[in-house]
């Protein structure tokens, strides 16, 4: 691999045109995409502090955090700003669209799994509504004999939808209770190719979030497993349908979060 090159301020190395290239040519060929070493012991020490503090303010349970409030009091608002990574992204989504443009947005969140609750926000497979997907592990259990809430992916299962309606009706085929409990089966998810990946703190992960069924395993309950997660590129953004179907994900979410006894922060949702 060439030498990294590096922006002042900018916690990532920039990639070359070559290394992008392999990426891409990755993602294609096996689902993912992965940039070794991309992030510095020093920055994941301030990303777990930063859990510490929200895993106290949520009684050690499961939670996530989205939109900007949150990142605009963390460490990985520097990723989110990052030219590096931003010019990584604008590379894949050109590629993934095929010609067609589209505007590439951002959204950013943080799953950070443990307790009960963490348990029941596992194995939801699901398509992202982004084109590009960039995960960003900062704490994974790795205690031998325990799960360690490894990613699931079914590689490139169908294009990018045209519309936001066959968006919608696709997730709806595939991401309901039943057949959600058949990509869970091991016989299912051999059948359609799936693939099981470890994920290692201080790498980046790439895949095509729209394209490409997937959930995280469960950990044990009483670890904790924390990532971060950069969408790029949503081809159906300010439509009536993607504003409907962004309440009916929140709706999903806090009835879980009732099951549970336990609330979700919804300011930021």
């Amino acid at each position: 691999m060439m030498p990294f090159q590096t922006h002042p301020h900018d916690p990532l190395p920039s990639l070359s045109a070559e290394q992008i290239a392999r990426l891409q040519e990755s993602i294609d060929t096996v689902g993912m995409g992965v940039w070794r070493d991309a992030v510095s012991p020093a920055f994941l020490d301030a990303a777990r502090s930063f859990i510490g503090q929200q895993l106290d303010e949520h009684d050690h349970q499961y939670f996530s955090l989205h939109g900007e409030r949150w990142l605009a009091a963390s460490p990985l608002k520097a990723i989110a700003e990052s030219t590096a990574l931003r010019q990584t992204v604008d590379t894949l989504g050109k590629h993934v669209m095929a010609g067609r443009t589209i505007k590439m947005n951002m959204a950013a969140s943080m799953r950070v799994l443990t307790g009960e609750l963490g348990q029941r926000h596992s194995e939801r497979y699901h398509y992202d509504s982004y084109v590009v997907t960039v995960l960003v592990p900062l704490i994974m259990p790795d205690v031998p004999g325990e799960p360690h809430g490894d990613l699931v992916l079914f590689p490139n299962l169908r294009g990018v939808p045209g519309s936001a309606m066959l968006n919608i009706v696709e997730k709806l085929c595939v991401e309901n209770g039943l057949v959600r409990a058949l990509w869970r089966q091991p016989r299912v998810q051999r059948w359609f190719g799936a693939k099981v990946m470890k994920m290692t703190p201080g790498n980046l992960y790439f895949f095509w979030g729209i394209r490409s069924l997937h959930a995280n395993q469960a950990c044990a309950v009483g670890r904790v497993r924390g990532t971060a997660l950069f969408h790029f590129g949503d081809p159906h953004a300010g439509g009536v349908l993607k504003r409907l179907s962004g309440a009916h994900h929140r709706f999903k979410q806090q009835r879980l979060a009732r099951r549970a006894s336990v609330k979700i922060p919804t300011a930021d949702l």
